[in-house]
């Protein structure tokens, strides 16, 4: 309702189905200290979130989870441990490399 009718966005039904396609998203800030005592409200959000995430998970899954706590979670291994790259894009960026007259990384040449 807030992103598709309140900013126009289209809905998702009406999107090609994609991984870089979404619908439209809302960003909010509220300031919960007009609403009620931040402490308060953080000993209730952890509440809360210690009551989805304690859950038994749906079969098939191990766990769980928050929305973005699997983004966190590849942040994390991608910071520690680099970003996966296939062998064919690798093959096309270093052809790219080549036509451009670019000197690509020489540890991570996949050849």
């Amino acid at each position: 309702m807030l992103s598709s009718a309140l900013l126009g966005a289209p809905l998702s039904k009406d999107i090609e189905r994609h991984p870089s396609t979404q619908g439209g998203f809302l960003v909010a800030a509220v300031d919960v200290g007009r609403f009620r005592a931040y402490e308060e409200y953080k000993k209730d959000a952890l509440r809360l979130i210690d009551n989805v995430t304690s859950c038994p998970p749906a079969d098939g899954f191990t766990e769980v989870l928050l929305p973005g706590q699997i983004e966190e979670r590849e942040t994390g291994k991608r910071l520690r441990d680099g970003i996966p790259i296939d062998d064919a894009t690798w093959m096309e960026l270093f052809k790219l490399a080549r036509e451009l007259n670019v000197e690509p990384l020489a540890e991570h040449h996949p050849l």
